[in-house]
C-alpha cells in the first residue's frame, strides 16, 4: 500500500478571528496584563478588545468628521457655485464682445441672460 502525503493541518482561528503577532515593550504588558485581569479577561482578549474599540472609534470619529465638514463647507458650495455661474456668463459676454466689437456691451449682456435661462 502506497503511503500518501498527508496536508499540513492548518489551525483554524477561534470564532472566526485571525491571530496577529507584534512586540510590545515590558512596561506596556504589565499594564495590559493588570488591566485584562482586573476585567476577567485574558490579555490576549483584552487587547483585542482594546484594538477593535480604538478602530471603532477612529472609524466614528473620521465619520463625524466628515459630516461636520460637509455641513461646515455647504453654505460656500452654494456661494462657489454662483460664483462660477457668474463668472462663466461673464466669460461669454466678454468672449462676443472681442469676436464682434461693434456689438453694443448691454445687448450682448442681455443675450447671454437669456441663453443662461433657457
Amino acid at each position: 500500500m502506497a503511503k500518501t502525503k498527508k496536508s499540513p493541518k492548518i489551525r483554524l482561528s477561534r470564532k472566526g478571528k485571525t491571530p496577529l503577532y507584534f512586540r510590545i515593550s515590558p512596561e506596556l504588558k504589565a499594564r495590559l496584563t493588570k488591566k485584562a485581569e482586573e476585567e476577567g479577561m485574558s490579555i490576549t482578549a483584552y487587547a483585542s478588545q482594546l484594538i477593535q474599540n480604538g478602530v471603532q472609534a477612529e472609524l466614528a470619529m473620521e465619520k463625524k468628521i466628515e459630516e461636520t465638514v460637509k455641513q461646515e463647507m455647504e453654505p460656500f458650495h452654494s456661494l462657489l457655485l454662483e460664483q462660477a455661474s457668474r463668472t462663466s456668463r461673464i466669460l461669454r459676454v466678454l468672449k462676443r464682445a472681442v469676436e464682434n466689437p461693434s456689438e453694443d456691451i448691454e445687448t450682448i449682456k442681455k443675450k447671454v441672460e437669456e441663453e443662461s435661462i433657457n
